[in-house]
């Protein structure tokens, strides 16, 4: 990607929890990724404004609340479509690194790095989720007139296997000019209303992304795993990730780090931290209920 300065870091928060998932990530990513990135917190307009003291605090974490228009696109209801659409949102910085809201970088990252000269790259899927055993992948990419690809990836998790291009959506960095955001929302749109295959939801965004590449007759740069490291049903085993993926809050625990992360929030903002976020962020505490 480009320089720090140059550089966009975002997120959704859609409701209370998410919001104090936000607050997490954005002070993480303040920490670990330094002054010069905008981090931008898109709030859809459908959904629960942050109140006072969740604006004051995100504020002191160094992020910036953004509205996000989420116009109804889709076939029926798909609340993942807002990461789209925040991609989508103009920017003025010519690069973006989107995050899923339910991660937390845990070790400093220098954003220059993170697939110099690449249009769009992300951390291949952990598993073949979607379309493993039948011919769904088939009819994707023949409703565009295209064969399936000979390209394969290798997938993160389990038997780290080779598939079909399969990325995780919770960590994509792009050049905004490269018309990639509007390219996998028309591709997700077209896809979710007129190709006959089952299981869209939640992964007809991880669908599209590859098939909207390669509708460009281009491709994604597979990053580290480090990037995003999913912990669900994970325990640490010696790895040194980046960005924690945790998914939900009972997965965080045993994750040190993760802890560590929480603790640096508390410190910082201290009375700043609204209550509804600590008892949040609070059931990844060991021991703790997600419930």
């Amino acid at each position: 990607m480009r320089p720090a300065e140059e550089t966009s870091i975002i997120f959704v928060t859609d409701g209370p929890t998410m919001q104090a998932q936000g607050l997490l990530l954005a002070h993480s990513l303040r920490r670990h990724a330094g002054p010069d990135v905008d981090i931008l917190a898109y709030c859809p307009e459908d959904s629960e404004p942050p109140d006072a003291a969740m604006r004051a605090a995100m504020e002191r974490a160094g992020a910036r609340l953004v509205p996000l228009a989420t116009p109804a696109i889709w076939k029926k209801p798909y609340p993942h479509g807002n990461k789209i659409h925040a991609c989508c949102a103009e920017r003025e910085r010519p690069a973006t690194i989107f995050l899923d809201t339910d991660m937390v970088a845990i070790r400093p990252i220098d954003v220059a790095a993170v697939a110099p000269g690449a249009e769009v790259a992300a951390v291949p899927e952990g598993k073949p989720t979607w379309g493993k055993k039948n011919d769904r992948w088939d009819r994707v990419y023949a409703h565009f007139g295209m064969d399936l690809p000979t390209e394969r990836v290798r997938l993160v998790r389990g038997r780290r296997r080779e598939f079909l291009p399969y990325f995780n959506a919770g960590f994509i960095a792009f050049e905004d000019g490269s018309g990639f955001a509007e390219q996998w929302r028309d591709t997700s749109v077209e896809i979710d209303h007129k190709v006959a295959v089952a299981m869209k939801r939640p992964w007809l965004d991880q669908v599209a992304l590859p098939v909207s590449r390669a509708r460009l007759g281009r491709r994604i740069e597979v990053l580290d795993e480090r990037y995003n490291y999913s912990i669900s049903d994970r325990a640490p085993n010696g790895a040194d990730p980046l960005i924690l993926h945790y998914h939900r809050m009972t997965y965080c625990g045993p994750w040190d780090d993760w802890q560590a992360a929480f603790a640096a929030l508390r410190d910082d903002l201290g009375p700043l931290l609204p209550e509804a976020a600590r008892q949040s962020l609070g059931r990844g505490l060991p021991g703790a209920s997600d419930e």
